[in-house]
């Protein structure tokens, strides 16, 4: 089945379990999803491995040894998972997790390795930066990205005892938003207001699907450039590229950055307070480091060339010494085809 999910085209980590499940059937196993698992008889040697974020009772299913644990979610999303990692994981042998995991769960007993978010560096083999005296890009900001909101009330439409089965969830869901992790957590009210000031300042360009439901789209439509089948065509053709990230969570870094970094197109980045530790300070533009958002789009608006192309070195520099190993789907899934073998 999963051979059947071609996931890659809709986000970077997609392609991780049909990696898997190749690697594992040349060693000689056999991988079936959760849905189908109950049609086959299971052995001493059945694993169990899952995005633990959405399927947090699986570890129950009965003859499954709970092995891999990971997560592609945002801790804003799967607020219940973070909101008690230690007891969602607890069966398992192995968890990759972004790094923040184990600064909140310092007493974490679970084996733990630091997720470093699949990137597409396809790009790096034919993107080259932008050099003075050439075609200019695009003096403005562009913003790749659907217009996806944290939480919704959707209830079902079908018998009662759904529904308040529902009501009580999006109870609980609206208490773990509240508390103050998740607070502190979410960045989407932040993102919709730098997306507002930019815009009235004309600053802005947005691709993606689902933003005429927003309220912004009715007063700045000529803005929304609507839905583009590669990103990367767009990146190239703006000096810069407003990267938010859903969630400020220590370690949350995923693929945003990385692709404005690897198309030479400055990152106007709004995320982990520690991402310096990560990426140099010099090849992108912190938002926290200004006052307020007026002085950011003051900032990038009258940016001189001399301080635009040296952005440009530092993120070439960047680029060619860029530690490919483990920032792939691949690489993603050899880690979690050698804890199988090491469990044997």
């Amino acid at each position: 089945k999963f051979k059947d999910m071609n996931y890659m085209n809709n986000f970077a980590g997609g392609y991780i379990l049909p990696l898997v499940c190749d690697y594992l059937e040349a060693q000689g196993f056999q991988c079936i999803s959760l849905d189908h698992y109950n049609s086959h008889a299971s052995s001493e040697n059945s694993f169990l491995i899952t995005d633990i974020s959405s399927k947090r009772k699986s570890f129950r299913l009965a003859g499954l040894i709970p092995l891999v644990a990971y997560s592609l979610e945002s801790p804003i999303y799967a607020y219940k998972y973070y909101s008690n990692v230690s007891k969602y994981v607890e069966n398992y042998k192995l968890l990759v997790d972004w790094s923040g995991v184990k600064s909140c769960y310092p007493n974490l007993k679970t084996s733990f390795i630091a997720m470093k978010w699949p990137c597409d560096l396809k790009i790096l083999q034919f993107s080259s930066p932008p050099k003075p005296n050439t075609i200019q890009r695009a003096h403005k900001v562009v913003f790749i990205s659907s217009n996806k909101q944290p939480f919704s009330y959707e209830p079902p439409n079908k018998i009662s005892f759904q529904f308040l089965k529902y009501q009580l969830g999006f109870c609980q869901m609206k208490f773990l938003q509240s508390t103050k992790r998740m607070l502190s957590c979410s960045l989407y009210h932040h993102k919709v207001s730098l997306i507002e000031k930019l815009l009235q300042h004309n600053f802005l360009d947005v691709y993606g699907k689902n933003w005429q439901t927003n309220f912004l789209y009715s007063a700045y439509r000529e803005s929304f450039k609507g839905v583009i089948a590669n990103k990367f065509d767009a990146l190239i053709y703006y000096k810069f590229a407003l990267c938010t990230e859903n969630a400020r969570f220590e370690g949350y870094i995923t693929e945003k950055i990385y692709d404005a970094l690897f198309s030479y197109t400055i990152p106007v980045y709004m995320g982990d307070l520690e991402i310096a530790k990560t990426i140099p300070s010099n090849c992108f533009i912190d938002v926290n480091n200004f006052n307020c958002f007026d002085d950011l789009v003051h900032y990038l608006s009258t940016m001189e060339d001399d301080l635009y192309y040296q952005y440009i070195e530092n993120i070439q520099q960047f680029v060619r010494n860029f530690p490919r190993l483990g920032f792939t789907c691949e690489d993603f899934a050899k880690i979690i085809c050698s804890e199988v073998a090491n469990y044997q």
